[in-house]
C-alpha cells in the first residue's frame, strides 16, 4: 500500500518528488557521515618485521564512514591473509571490528574507542572480550606506528609490534 502511494506522489509531483527525496537523502547522509575522528594517519600499507619475516597491515578507506583492514603475508607469489577488520563510525565515533576471543571462541567483536585517544592514539577496549581485551595505535609520526595488545587475563603477556609505512 505505502509502495503504491509513493510511485502515485511520483506520478503526480514527478521531478520536484525525486529532488525533495534526493535533498533528504544527501543531508541525513551528510550528518550521518560527520566523523571527524576517523584516523585518516592509518591508511596505506603498513609493513610489521618479527621473527617470522614480515607481514602487513592495510587499510583503505571504502567509504566516509568505513576503512576496511586486512593483515597478510607474502610467501613467494602467495599472499596468506590472517585477518580482516574495519573501522566503521558509529553515533559519531569510530568503533573497530576485528576477530576476537571470548572463552576460546573466535568471536566477530567491535571495540569502541576511549577517552583516552586523541589525535595520535587510538585505544580500542571491549570488556566482553578475553583477547584482545584492549589494543592502541600509537602515530609516533607519519611513516611510524606502534601497536600493543592486552588480554582480560593479567597473567598473559602484551603483545607490541612496530608499523612502518611502506604505502599510501
Amino acid at each position: 500500500m505505502k509502495t503504491i502511494r509513493i510511485f502515485a506522489l511520483i506520478k503526480t509531483y514527478g521531478m520536484r518528488f525525486k529532488v525533495l527525496i534526493l535533498a533528504f537523502l544527501c543531508f541525513s547522509t551528510g550528518i550521518y557521515a560527520q566523523c571527524n575522528k576517523m584516523p585518516k594517519w592509518l591508511l596505506g600499507t603498513w609493513a610489521i618485521e618479527n621473527q617470522a619475516g614480515v607481514s602487513f597491515e592495510q587499510w583503505t578507506n571504502i567509504g566516509d564512514t568505513i576503512y576496511s583492514g586486512r593483515t597478510f603475508g607474502l610467501y613467494g607469489k602467495d599472499t596468506l591473509l590472517f585477518d580482516e577488520m574495519a573501522i566503521k563510525c558509529i553515533d559519531g565515533k569510530p568503533v573497530y571490528f576485528m576477530y576476537g576471543s571470548m572463552k576460546n571462541n573466535r568471536v566477530f567483536a567491535g571495540f569502541k574507542l576511549t577517552e583516552q585517544s586523541d589525535a595520535n592514539t587510538l585505544f580500542f577496549s571491549n570488556e566482553g572480550v578475553d583477547f584482545p581485551h584492549e589494543f592502541c595505535y600509537n602515530r609516533a609520526d607519519k611513516n611510524t606506528v606502534y601497536v600493543w595488545f592486552h588480554s582480560a587475563n593479567p597473567d598473559e603477556a602484551c603483545t607490541d609490534f612496530k608499523m612502518t609505512r611502506t604505502s599510501y
